[in-house]
């Protein structure tokens, strides 16, 4: 189920602590804890810009290191901001240990 662009950018800055950067063609989004930065995204304006289709939420996804029914939930409400953050912490964590 698709979402529109404004659900996704509310709930990533008001309920899950994401900061945009309106600078560039696509608004970057990042989530920043205890001075890490442990997460980035970007919203695809897409077709028409006012809906976020389930493939751009699924690239959304695995840009924040997280399942696509995690990101949904938590645009949704059906996942906590505390539990998104968990995920994303996952996510990164993941990521830092693949580099090597």
């Amino acid at each position: 189920m698709p979402f529109s662009t404004r659900q996704v950018r509310k709930a990533l800055e008001s309920k899950h602590g994401f900061e945009p950067d309106p600078k560039g063609d696509h608004p970057d989004f990042t989530r920043w804890h205890n001075g890490r930065l442990v997460a980035v995204t970007h919203i695809s304006h897409g077709s028409g810009g006012k809906v976020v289709s389930d493939f751009v939420l699924g690239k959304m996804a695995r840009q924040l290191r997280v399942s696509g029914p995690t990101l949904r939930g938590a645009i949704d409400c059906t996942i906590g901001p505390t539990a998104f953050l968990e995920a994303l912490l996952r996510g990164a964590e993941g990521a830092a240990g693949g580099r090597r």
